[in-house]
């Protein structure tokens, strides 16, 4: 639930070098086995449209997304027209249109998804210098661009009129 993509790359890439010292300790001991068709995929390589934050799909695809992109091609989303770089977020409960903000504290930005929220704890925004802001930091100098009602849209989708309530 906290990892983020270094994190998984690191500990695979341990693992990966372990397992391949203890192969390469006994070669005689490989026994290859034909790869089956069956079942084989292949997974495209990720392009910009994939850090793109849909923000009607569910909270706990989106906060997976934010922190495996978190380095190397950051979330993205806009707001005001301002695009925002979300680096770090978890599911929490919460609801509201899309992509609205549902509450801001020192602790998160949380954000409506298509069910439930994500809270946002770690942010990049493209104005100054561009420097990795926490939650606490964001709310002491960004608290009014971050309002509660305002809402995110997906880069290059229009925003939605608010739900009726």
């Amino acid at each position: 639930a906290t990892d983020t993509g270094t994190a998984l790359t690191d500990r695979l890439a341990r693992l990966g070098a372990k397992t391949l010292l203890e192969c390469l300790e006994d070669p005689r001991s490989w026994r290859p086995e034909p790869q089956a068709e069956c079942g084989v995929t292949y997974a495209r390589k990720l392009g910009p449209v994939d850090s793109l934050i849909d923000w009607s799909a569910d909270a706990w695809a989106v906060a997976r997304t934010i922190r495996a992109l978190n380095d190397r091609r950051p979330a993205s989303t806009s707001l005001d027209g301002e695009r925002v770089r979300l680096l770090f977020a978890r599911a929490c409960p919460g609801a509201g249109a899309p992509g609205e903000i549902v509450d801001f504290t020192r602790e998160a930005l949380t954000v409506a998804c298509g069910n439930a929220a994500v809270a946002v704890t770690q942010v990049q925004l493209t104005r100054g210098k561009g420097t990795v802001l926490a939650a606490a930091a964001l709310y002491n100098g960004y608290r009014s661009m971050f309002s509660v009602g305002a809402r995110f849209v997906t880069i290059g989708r229009p925003a939605s009129p608010p739900h009726a309530s």
